[in-house]
């Protein structure tokens, strides 16, 4: 059975490689097909792509943060679910370091597998069970499955991590609550994983730069901004809301912002704090 396989962009390729070389490990019969190894020199790729899409299966589309707007797997998106074989066409985005909840139209419409163990498997069995032949029993598939999925798990762990993805790793790390002013109950926020702003500026030296917010409902409370500088990373937390705000990271608290009067009204963006992440790692902070 022929899987077509989409991807755009170097971490992209990098997944959509990987599940090619790997996926027959697993389902022998699988013939998976990539536009970087599998157009010959000299081919008219346009038209070898068109032959592929139209004869395919099983569609793969690999999706990283720097993809997940493309044209072009979206275009080989639309492609796929409009093949002459529509009624046995089954398409799925393939996620690193996304979560499903994270797509937007058209690719939120497409059953989401994330680069995880046990999406992955059950991605296999969705794909074995579209198989007309050679279709495996459901313990072999599992005990082969087992067997090579470190494999691929080395694989994808050796791709590198985007920029937006360092950042949100380290965003992470922090956590926040505010003190409701009535009745002084805490109130956790919650960590809003896509970055609101990224940036890079290199009159400032600044590598890359990202904004990310902790919120209360769906009010930001809390910004942390996060730049990457040649020799290290810097730290801002900005207090936007009225109320008492405690910051932590790894569980230590670090920052106490009072709560808010009317100078707070009238400048909600004065209480801050800037310090470099090494600070916290070595207790000066």
């Amino acid at each position: 059975m022929k899987i077509f396989i989409s991807w755009s962009g170097d971490r992209s390729k990098a997944v959509a490689e990987a599940l090619r070389d790997w996926l027959p490990s697993v389902i022998q019969i699988l013939q998976p097909w990539i536009s970087s190894e599998d157009v010959p020199k000299g081919s008219r790729w346009n038209v070898k792509i068109g032959h592929q899409l139209a004869e395919a299966r099983v569609g793969i589309i690999c999706l990283t943060r720097e993809n997940i707007t493309a044209p072009w797997v979206v275009f080989e998106a639309g492609a796929l679910t409009k093949t002459t074989t529509i009624e046995e066409t089954f398409v799925c985005t393939y996620l690193l370091d996304l979560e499903p909840d994270e797509l937007i139209d058209p690719l939120a419409q497409f059953q989401a597998t994330v680069a995880k163990k046990p999406d992955t498997l059950k991605l296999l069995r969705t794909i074995n069970d579209e198989l007309k032949a050679g279709k495996l029993p459901k313990d072999r598939l599992d005990k082969t499955f087992e067997r090579w999925w470190p494999e691929l798990e080395k694989s994808l762990d050796n791709i590198p991590k985007s920029h937006v993805g360092n950042m949100r790793e380290k965003a992470q790390e922090f956590a926040a609550y505010e003190i409701e002013q009535t009745d002084f109950k805490r109130l956790d926020l919650r960590f809003l994983s896509n970055p609101i702003h990224v940036y890079e500026d290199t009159d400032r030296e600044i590598e890359f730069g990202a904004v990310f917010a902790f919120a209360l409902g769906n009010n930001p409370e809390v910004l942390i901004t996060l730049e990457k500088y040649p020799e290290s990373i810097s730290c801002e937390l900005v207090r936007i809301g009225g109320a008492e705000m405690h910051v932590l990271w790894k569980d230590r608290e670090i920052w106490i912002s009072d709560h808010g009067g009317e100078k707070s009204r009238e400048n909600p963006l004065r209480s801050y704090i800037s310090f470099k992440y090494d600070e916290l790692e070595t207790g000066k902070l």
